[in-house]
């Protein structure tokens, strides 16, 4: 919630020229939460800054449905941030292929 809340603004503007952006749910690192730094803030505000396709997901599997609703052939899937998401990056490709 920190990193989020102090780079809040950096956070909503630096995806715009990405086709599709998709925000998972924020996760403390020994914090309590601190409102206006959550996924739905997040979302809210790149939706401000002028992205024109920001999602919030709940999941793994919202991100394997996300991917198939969006992504061509050739496209680039870049997936960041810490804890699980490298753990849901590295299962995509066989949740693709289920």
């Amino acid at each position: 919630y920190t990193r989020l809340s102090h780079h809040f603004e950096e956070f909503s503007s630096c995806f715009r020229d990405a086709d599709v952006v998709a925000i998972t749910d924020i996760f403390a690192a020994g914090e309590d939460p601190i409102e206006g730094a959550s996924r739905d803030d997040l979302v809210a505000s790149l939706t401000r800054h002028g992205h024109r396709n920001a999602h919030g997901i709940e999941g793994e599997a919202d991100l394997a449905q996300l991917v198939r609703d969006h992504a061509k052939p050739g496209d680039i899937v870049m997936c960041l941030g810490a804890g699980t998401i490298s753990g849901w990056a590295n299962a995509l490709p066989e949740r693709l292929r289920a």
